[in-house]
């Protein structure tokens, strides 16, 4: 009894298969018109090539390995039923005939080669979709981490400053110290150091190519060099040791490094040196122990901010995802759309792609401009398959979408979807104004005029820019 239920329930689970059930649709709507239409071809026998295709094929790029075989091993079974009956003196050595074997080895072919096709891609997808998700959320984790690390930091370094008054003011000051920007950083620290060490001018140099480079600075020096060199005076001394170092230390004339007065390490996670936060001019009264430490906590708040500010541009270059529309990012776009093109060359498949431009996208304020990407990413979403791909732009008004095994036609009929759904939103680009969010699209499909994905991008951007 129990052997009988299992392989009932198996079928049944198999039955509620969405392929299954188009197979069994498709393959029957052909055999009805065989049957009432063309009766003196049974199994369509003489007919090339054979309407099974129009089942196995679609059922195979779609589903995968397992639907092809099932798709090619159903359309066998439909092609020899209705062939055999009409064949009753048939011997065995005709049995070996093209007519018999022919079709349904072309199906099994059909549906095993598309149907690995479509595996391959769904397995290089979901990889992709693995990397993004671990990339996301150690990014995530890494915005925590700095967050913590900055509170925490600054909490124990202000013990350093005992006056109230002083607490207060820098603490409020150091708020411009916990972007992930690195080119606002500097020019924070370079404030705090005027302010709070009383430096008339100070500057910042980092090591690159064996020399210290200016980055930035507050304050007019004369004749402030753009570069120094790493191995001698001042300089070399605060790299050396590693700490804050006044010209007091310079024992002897040649160890004097011009404008400089007191300097600071910038120093990685590692304790290695990558550049020197430096006071250049200070009034002789101020320069006091005070202000040397107020030096060195600022050039330690400037070198964790700053690998904070790498190390998080760094895990964001590797995603492949923008955080807000979910598109893919425009540097994946380039890598991808050549994979996509050349695999619709090598199999013959219809490659297309969509590009998506906001219109009136200067009258847009900037405040709601995310929001019209992430609506127009949203619809587009709703209309399109699992195997099509949504790239952001270079230019933050377009969008482009990527339409594997679809053809022209395919094409238009999204873009029609697309449109008519975008337009019933009727989403106003300016709350209050009749102005409604519009988007234009260009369509090119994959064809000979064409060398690579590239070239398909620059046709499609010619024809969207060439209607203004």
């Amino acid at each position: 009894m129990k052997a009988s239920i299992a392989p009932t329930r198996a079928f049944e689970s198999a039955f509620k298969q969405s392929f299954v059930l188009e197979t069994f649709l498709g393959l029957g709507l052909l055999a009805a018109v065989n049957v009432f239409w063309f009766r003196e071809a049974p199994a369509f026998c003489t007919f090339s090539p054979h309407p099974y295709f129009i089942v196995v094929l679609p059922i195979a790029t779609r589903y995968g390995f397992r639907a092809g075989v099932f798709s090619a091993m159903l359309a066998t079974a439909f092609y020899l039923a209705f062939l055999l009956p009409t064949r009753p003196d048939i011997s065995p050595i005709d049995l070996r005939s093209w007519e018999y074997w022919g079709p349904p080895l072309l199906f099994m072919a059909a549906g095993v080669v598309l149907g690995e096709i479509r595996e391959s891609a769904n397995r290089e997808t979901n990889l992709l979709r693995l990397e993004r998700d671990d990339l996301s959320r150690e990014l995530t984790h890494l915005t925590k981490q700095y967050q913590a690390l900055s509170m925490a930091k600054e909490a124990m370094d202000l013990s350093v400053i005992t006056q109230e008054q002083t607490l207060s003011l820098l603490y409020e000051s150091s708020q411009g110290l916990r972007t992930l920007a690195e080119g606002e950083v500097y020019p924070a620290v370079l404030e705090l150091l005027a302010r709070y060490a009383g430096a008339d001018a100070g500057s910042i140099y980092l090591l690159d190519d064996g020399e210290l480079r200016l980055k930035s600075a507050l304050g007019e020096v004369e004749n402030r060099p753009e570069t120094l060199p790493p191995d001698k005076g001042l300089a070399e001394m605060v790299l050396d040791r590693k700490r804050a170092v006044t010209l007091n230390a310079c024992t002897a004339p040649e160890q004097a490094c011009g404008h400089l007065l007191a300097a600071a390490p910038l120093l990685t996670g590692s304790n290695q040196a990558m550049g020197i936060l430096a006071i250049e001019s200070i009034p002789f009264h101020k320069l006091t122990p005070q202000a040397i430490r107020v030096l060195s906590l600022l050039a330690d708040w400037c070198s964790s901010s700053v690998l904070n500010a790498r190390t998080y541009l760094d895990t964001k270059n590797q995603l492949i995802a923008d955080d807000v529309t979910k598109a893919y990012t425009f540097q994946f776009f380039l890598e991808r759309v050549e994979e996509e093109y050349s695999r619709a060359r090598r199999y013959k498949l219809p490659l297309s792609m969509l590009l998506l431009r906001i219109e009136d996208w200067a009258l847009i304020p900037d405040s709601r401009r995310l929001e019209c990407l992430a609506l127009v990413c949203q619809v587009v979403r709703g209309i399109i398959r699992k195997i099509d791909l949504l790239f952001r732009h270079e230019r933050p008004d377009q969008l482009i979408l990527l339409l594997p095994c679809t053809p022209g036609e395919g094409a238009t009929v999204v873009a029609r979807k697309f449109s008519e759904q975008l337009a019933a939103f009727h989403y106003e680009i300016v709350p209050g104004s009749p102005e409604t969010l519009r988007v234009a699209i260009a369509l090119t499909q994959a064809g000979d005029a064409h060398d690579s994905g590239i070239s398909m991008l620059r046709q499609t951007q010619s024809e969207l820019d060439g209607r203004g």
